[in-house]
This record gives C-alpha cells, structure tokens and sequence, in this order.
C-alpha cells in the first residue's frame, strides 16, 4: 500500500492544492511516508471520518478531527 501510495504522491504537481480522500491506514501511512518515517516510527495518528490534514512545508496540520483540533 504505501509504495502505491507514494506513486501517487509522487505524481502530483508540487504547490497545486490537491486533494485526496481515502481511510485511515492509507491516510496514516502517506503521513509516514510524506513525513520520510517508517510506519513503525510514525506516532499513531487516530483518523476520525471526516477528519481533513492538510500537508505542507513538511509539516502536517489537523484542519478539522473531531476532539484533536489544535493538536
């Protein structure tokens, strides 16, 4: 899953807002790789439905998680 993942990331135009919606473990694991961690080193991130991260800089922002906005 993650090498499949990171194809598409791959693929996307650098400074184009993109958006793309999928579940929890794929979402947890393009984090890691985005973040170039390991699945295993990467703090476990609870991914409620509906939550939306936003990605950039290097860094990863919770726009809206129910209970963890602000984290």
């Amino acid at each position: 899953m993650r090498r499949r993942l990171a194809a598409v990331l791959a693929d996307l135009a650098p400074g184009t807002p993109t958006v793309l919606i999928s579940h929890g473990d794929a979402i947890r694991s393009a984090l890691a790789h985005l973040l170039g961690q390991s699945m295993t080193d990467t703090p476990w991130v609870e991914v409620q439905n509906g939550a939306v991260a936003r990605y950039g800089s290097g860094e990863v922002g919770w726009l809206a998680q129910l209970g963890l906005e602000g984290r």
